[in-house]
């Protein structure tokens, strides 16, 4: 997580100085701490560690803050340092800024004084980031893997996304993930927030179809009497948030007026609830999602250019699964234990024939398909090993691609594998399957197969007793 950045302030008199500290800490929300002296000053910037200094040039001595700016600047080159003159001396300025300082400005000026440390921070914000993101990208491996635990993938293009999350996830800036429908987008937002090391919750909202009013309410909350059946005051998803990440699924079917709602949280950091006109701020990081076209929405009218650039910092476009085919055997394998794992089953073996036609199928749904396909082919093989004849009746090319082209499939249909099941075995099935479409009902189920309820119970028993521990 991006920690605030910090100014330190120096000078022989203090009273004019310290006067300017609660300004700065407004504005620019950042930690500022006021010293007296040269000594105070020296041992401030090597104990801790600042973003600017503030320097009055009324210091004792023969021209101490020339040597001073010096001085600070052969310790620590990436700090910025600012002059605070009482007069517009050109030949004063140019020494300073020769001797290392960023820049001089007049104390007379306490606005140009915040927008100056402000535009310093910016940039020294961003010089940190860029060394931090080209530093990880030459170690070539994520640091911490487990952030990403339920992202499974041995693709490079989707290793080298993974890299770069882990190397943005600190900073408090907005993240755009684009991509198609089903690539997993939302386990992208999710890893951005793990990796952030944010305290706060990882709180999730599907934007499509909030017209502006349920847009505002659900983000902002309302106070008590703010419409009919306000009764009380209720916190929005920015509070619920607070400390944490804000995940706004589907930015691109957002409202257009609730798109200026948020362009204004993200350029201010405050919000108003609903019914009230007191601002409260929020450090809540924002993590959007969608699988629009951006730019072809820009071009029409119905996104706007100033949000799309505030949301984008860090952007991530997630690939389609059929680009990164050597995806699908690893996640067939993994759907298979874990689904077979959930049901309380044995592992299933999968035949080379039935990943092969897989790999070959272009998966328009992409992993969330793949995760459809898995379990229309568990219940088809019953129990056997997956076999690509598994596959057929999902879907018309699937079909093409194992050499069957079935009619209409009959819902009682049951398709064998090499090795016909035993009749026990096969009656179990039934059973199993006349229970869980009867809720567990014995008599409902003994009469959607035909059999008397004692039949099923006399199942049941012997279930019981061969599974009973010796």
């Amino acid at each position: 997580m991006e920690t605030a950045p910090s100014v330190l302030i120096v000078g022989d008199y203090l009273d004019q100085l310290d006067q300017l500290a609660p300004a700065i800490e407004e504005e620019l929300e950042c930690r500022v701490t006021v010293v007296e002296g040269r000594e105070s000053l020296t041992r401030a910037v090597r104990e801790d560690l600042y973003d600017v200094v503030l320097l009055d040039h009324r210091l004792t001595g023969d021209d101490p803050s020339v040597c001073l700016v010096h001085e600070i600047c052969t310790y620590d080159p990436e700090l910025s340092v600012v002059v605070l003159t009482e007069m517009e001396d050109l030949e004063r300025v140019l020494t300073y800024l020769k001797h290392g300082a960023a820049d001089c400005v007049l104390k007379q000026s306490p606005r140009r004084v915040v927008e100056q440390l402000g535009r310093l921070i910016s940039e020294r914000s961003l010089r940190s980031q860029s060394k931090r993101l080209r530093r990880h990208l030459m170690q070539n491996h994520l640091e911490n893997p487990y952030h990403f635990s339920q992202i499974v993938t041995a693709d490079q293009r989707m290793v080298s996304l993974l890299m770069f999350i882990e190397s943005v996830a600190w900073s408090s800036h907005p993240v755009l993930i684009t991509g198609e429908s089903g690539t997993g987008k939302d386990l992208m937002a999710s890893a951005v927030h793990q990796a952030s090391g944010r305290s706060g919750p990882f709180v999730i909202e599907n934007v499509a179809g909030l017209d502006d009013t349920l847009f505002s309410d659900a983000l902002f909350g309302h106070v008590r009497g703010a419409f009919t059946g306000a009764v009380q005051d209720r916190s929005g998803l920015v509070d619920r948030a607070a400390g944490g990440t804000l995940f706004l699924d589907e930015i691109g079917d957002l409202d257009i007026k609730s798109q200026i709602k948020l362009l204004r949280l993200l350029e201010h950091g405050e919000f108003f609830r609903l019914g009230s006109d007191a601002p409260r701020r929020t450090d809540v990081r924002f993590v959007v999602a969608t699988n629009r076209n951006l730019d072809e929405l820009m071009s029409t009218g119905r996104f706007r250019k100033d949000l799309f650039y505030r949301l984008s910092t860090h952007e991530i476009a997630v690939p389609p699964l059929r680009e990164r085919q050597g995806d699908v055997r690893l996640l067939a394998h993994h759907f298979v234990a874990r689904f077979c794992l959930d049901s309380g089953t044995r592992l299933l073996p999968l035949e080379e024939g039935f990943v092969a036609t897989l790999e070959r199928y272009p998966f328009p749904g992409n992993v969330r398909e793949l995760q459809a396909v898995i379990l229309h082919a568990l219940a088809a093989a019953g129990g056997t090993p997956l076999r690509a004849q598994h596959l057929a009746g999902f879907h018309p090319s699937l079909d093409d691609l194992i050499g069957t082209h079935p009619g209409p499939v009959c819902r009682n249909e049951i398709l064998f594998g090499d090795d016909l099941p035993s009749m026990r075995s096969v009656s179990d099935l039934l059973i199993d399957e006349a229970l869980r479409r009867a809720g567990g009902n014995q008599s409902e189920a003994a009469r959607m197969i035909g059999v008397t309820p004692s039949a099923i119970s006399k199942r049941l028993k012997r279930l019981r007793t061969r599974e009973a521990p010796e």
